[in-house]
């Protein structure tokens, strides 16, 4: 009868009984609001009353030891199905959801710290809101730390005068207190089991404490398929609220002392509101005054056993209730009440609405005014290059001539200090507003690095995506520590980092070996190169996801769920690659680089991506020849993304600054662009355009892309990111 898979062998602090029929994409939601809570001591257990559809944790998209599921052979009926779930239940404490309600991710945690803080109580309810709609829902925590102690009877009246809100069914019980009342009590005598939440309730109301949070802490969905929606059968809802009347009568009367009169008028008092608006949302009609008779009848008939009064009975309710509900029979009472209330939440989400317009509204004022002031500087900036590039040629042609004259000394003289005073006065006034910083490595003296707040938070969707991340060392101990203690920061769990060391004879190994435990695989011994060494890392790499890290380099917080979330949500794109901070020996940031949106063409010119800050999908790699080209020792990643570009691959410039590239004297970057790294861009230059190419036809092509930067970066200090 059940599929149970193998469970852990600690009991759980909560058990959740999750009986279902037939809606498993509703379902998996459920299961995803309860798996992805903050608090993890719990199980669950699913009934499937479905017996023409098995259900699996495959076919639920769900791999969770704490997950058990048990497919019965014929349909239960939900109530059944409930009460068979709670002889397999492991947990102190106990809960019901139903297949298309969901949790807030701090439920668990509100709930473990209310039984904590007030001694274990019998149970704890927790506020909802209701959720419209079969859409997905966004979760997020609203547990504010506030929970109230109520004795039964108060919280049963403050329930029953609207003061608080809860789901019986969805309470939190203690299992020994809910299997000592015979479990979950059925009013409905014919296994529907409408109003089982009422019952729960008012059990609740004899107990000596119930805990109760007024955070809204679950969400009961409104949808046309739901149960409590789609039952129109007035006649079950008026048997069963008479056998809650009746029953409710005589588990008050058994309570010694008071007068419980008063709360059986609510109690009553609740179970009409229900046929109102059952008369009222589906179009139905009921004469409440027949209801109120028979109820009547029937507590004079169980008068001794309820403790009402026959002349009590007779005329406090038919007075106090018939005269309320007088035109009972439409309905309008009931929905005039929830028209005021949705009418008084549209009234508020419309000042959100017209708060947040207007703040649009600035905004895209003050981009306006930004985007006019750069056209016309740029404009302005275009006619001094184009009169500059003038006087250029015209020099070059008077050089040219004087040299044929053999006066080439004297007016070389005169040339350059001409030239340096015309580009000297123009950057002492542009500058400040044009010069680009991208390409220059020490902006401004050395500051600390201040990140958003909202970088530290940043979480991926489930599943997570496996990452691999390759970096290559040789003699930089110094710095790997922290490169390789930036990304164990990242907390990202399916993760491969493996570090290939070239044999350093400082102390590098001391490093590696320290952080054995977290690295995937880490190997020192004498390679060809670096390039070499990433290739050889990459040959213990798995990941859908690749990048490389120097080992003088850092990424930012939250880095990698931040791009394992973007690839998930845009299976389009293959490379991604964001801006840089520039930071030196100590961590200190020294100056930013902010790239304009990706531009393929001019790829071919310059390479202008910051190494650091790329990550690829492994599809593209392997389109690739799954390698680096080792006959490059500089501009291999230029190599890589020209490659990846020529594939075919999609690239994206994300909006945010993923890594910080240091600036130290010892740096590859900076010893080997003197040497091989110019012979090795001219070469895939010459490889993408068929031609060698000069400096002039480099910066015309490129210097639209340098303008879109100046923009940016100005853009990016209005509004940070």
């Amino acid at each position: 009868m059940s599929d149970l898979p193998e469970i852990q062998a600690d009991a759980p602090l909560f058990s959740i009984c999750l009986p279902t029929f037939d809606r498993n994409e509703l379902l998996r939601q459920t299961l995803d609001s309860i798996l992805s809570q903050t608090f993890g001591s719990f199980e669950v257990i699913i009934g499937n009353n479905n017996p023409d559809g098995a259900l699996t944790q495959e076919i639920l998209g769900v791999n969770d030891a704490r997950v058990r599921i048990i497919n019965h052979p014929t349909n239960l009926g939900q109530l059944a199905n409930l009460n068979y779930l709670l002889t397999f239940v492991r947990g102190r404490y106990v809960t019901c959801i139903a297949d298309d309600d969901f949790y807030a991710p701090d439920f668990f945690e509100a709930v473990n710290d209310a039984v904590t803080k007030h001694d274990f109580p019998p149970c704890v309810f927790t506020a909802y809101d209701l959720h419209y709609g079969l859409a997905r829902p966004n979760l997020k925590k609203t547990f504010s730390g506030e929970t109230s102690l109520y004795s039964g009877a108060e919280f049963l009246r403050k329930y029953l005068l609207g003061e608080i809100k809860a789901i019986g069914i969805m309470g939190m019980f203690d299992i020994d207190f809910l299997k000592g009342i015979g479990g979950i009590e059925d009013v409905s005598a014919d296994g529907m089991g409408i109003y089982v939440e009422y019952m729960l309730l008012i059990r609740a109301g004899l107990l000596e404490k119930v805990v109760h949070i007024s955070d809204p802490l679950m969400y009961y969905r409104i949808h046309e398929g739901a149960w409590g929606v789609a039952n129109t059968d007035l006649e079950r809802y008026f048997r069963a609220g008479e056998n809650l009347v009746l029953r409710s009568a005589e588990l008050l009367s058994g309570e010694s002392g008071g007068d419980h009169f008063p709360t059986l008028l609510l109690i009553f008092n609740l179970t009409l509101k229900q046929l109102l608006y059952k008369t009222g949302s589906q179009n139905l009609s009921i004469d409440v005054r027949l209801m109120l008779h028979k109820l009547n009848e029937a507590l004079i008939t169980n008068s001794s056993a309820t403790g009402i009064a026959p002349l009590q009975a007779g005329i406090d309710i038919i007075g106090l209730l018939l005269q309320q509900f007088a035109d009972a029979e439409t309905g309008r009472i009931f929905k005039e009440g929830e028209i005021r209330t949705l009418k008084a939440d549209c009234n508020t989400k419309d000042k959100e609405i017209s708060s947040l317009k207007a703040d649009c509204d600035t905004k895209d004022a003050e981009i306006n005014s930004l985007k006019s002031a750069y056209d016309k500087d740029t404009r302005f900036l275009q006619g001094i290059c184009e009169e500059r590039e003038k006087v250029i040629f015209q020099l070059d042609e008077r050089v040219r001539f004087l040299e044929r004259t053999n006066l080439i000394g004297k007016v070389l003289v005169k040339v350059r200090s001409l030239f340096l005073g015309v580009m000297a006065s123009t950057k002492a006034w542009l500058g400040p507003l044009f010069y680009p910083r991208m390409g220059v490595l020490r902006q401004y003296p050395p500051r600390e690095l201040v990140l958003p707040t909202h970088y530290q938070s940043a979480r991926a969707a489930e599943p997570l995506p496996s990452i691999s991340i390759v970096t290559p060392s040789y003699n930089q101990a110094v710095f790997l520590e922290r490169t390789i203690q930036s990304v164990k920061d990242q907390g990202y769990e399916n993760l491969e980092y493996i570090v290939q060391d070239g044999g350093s004879s400082d102390a590098s190994v001391d490093v590696l070996e320290r952080f054995g435990g977290f690295l995937t695989h880490w190997q020192s011994g004498k390679d060809n190169g670096q390039t070499h060494a990433i290739n050889l890392g990459f040959a213990h790499a798995h990941g859908e996801i690749m990048a490389y890290l120097n080992s003088d380099d850092i990424l930012l917080p939250g880095v990698l769920h931040y791009v394992a979330d973007f690839f998930s949500r845009n299976s389009d794109v293959d490379v991604v690659y964001g801006h840089r901070i520039l930071i030196d020996e100590n961590d200190w940031e020294i100056g930013r680089w902010v790239l304009p949106p990706h531009d393929d063409q001019v790829l071919s010119w310059a390479d202008f991506i910051p190494q650091e800050t790329l990550f690829w999908r492994r599809r593209v790699w392997e389109e690739i020849g799954g390698s680096l080209d080792e006959s490059f020792h500089f501009a291999m990643d230029w190599d890589l993304l020209l490659r990846l570009r020529d594939a075919g691959a999609k690239f994206v410039r994300l909006p945010r600054f993923i890594a910080a590239f240091r600036v130290h004297s010892q740096q590859k970057t900076s010893v080997e662009i003197g040497d091989v790294g110019f012979k090795e861009m001219t070469r895939l230059r010459e490889r993408c355009h068929g031609r060698p190419v000069s400096d002039v036809e480099i910066r015309r092509a490129v210097a639209p892309y340098m303008l879109r930067h100046v923009f940016y970066d100005k853009l990016q200090r209005f509004f940070p990111s």
